[in-house]
């Protein structure tokens, strides 16, 4: 996690990180949320998704997304365009929809890093839907068995103490494997 004041730099680690990654054989992908609003639910992450999607040949996505399509089709519809045959998700009740979305998304990204290392970054986590932020939390706890890594940066100031960053930055802490670096200003 890269924390840190507006401009300070943290969107520039970030890329330098993604590229040494790409240079060592990673695949990299990114992911931003909207700063102005009225993005869809999960916006950083079909983002840094369909990237991922779009480079792959359509059996290479079918294997990956294995019998979670119907589930990771919700948040990126170019699976559909992909795979025509992917079924509609069954009716669930809302939380364990939700859960069947969030562990066919890790399933899809365990895979999908199965073949390769895997970065995923999201900028600029400060103003990120909380069901966006809930899969970060999820995914953290699945990532210690994972070629994955996340870069997630934000801004830590004029956060208010109900923002609703600050539960994920706590629940994401929790796991070993989490490491948070807070950019400063030079001297």
């Amino acid at each position: 996690m890269l924390a840190g004041e507006p401009g300070i730099g943290k969107s520039a680690l970030a890329d330098a990180f993604a590229e040494a990654a790409r240079r060592r054989g990673a695949g990299v992908t990114w992911g931003r949320c909207w700063e102005a609003g009225g993005a869809p639910a999960f916006w950083p992450w079909t983002q840094a998704l369909r990237s991922y999607a779009r480079g792959r040949e359509p059996q290479e996505l079918r294997d990956q997304l294995g019998t979670g399509a119907a589930e990771v089709a919700q948040i990126l519809p170019e699976v559909r365009e992909l795979l025509p045959a992917v079924p509609a998700p069954p009716e669930l009740d809302p939380d364990t929809a939700r859960f069947r979305l969030f562990d066919a998304v890790a399933t899809f990204l365990r895979n999908a890093a199965a073949r390769r290392p895997l970065v995923i970054v999201l900028d600029d986590l400060h103003v990120a839907d909380r069901p966006s932020l809930l899969f970060l939390e999820f995914l953290a706890a699945e990532l210690s068995t994972a070629p994955i890594v996340v870069v997630g940066a934000y801004r830590d100031t004029g956060l208010p103490r109900d923002h609703p960053l600050l539960p994920t930055l706590v629940e994401v802490a929790r796991h070993p494997i989490t490491e948070r670096l807070q950019l400063r200003g030079l001297g």
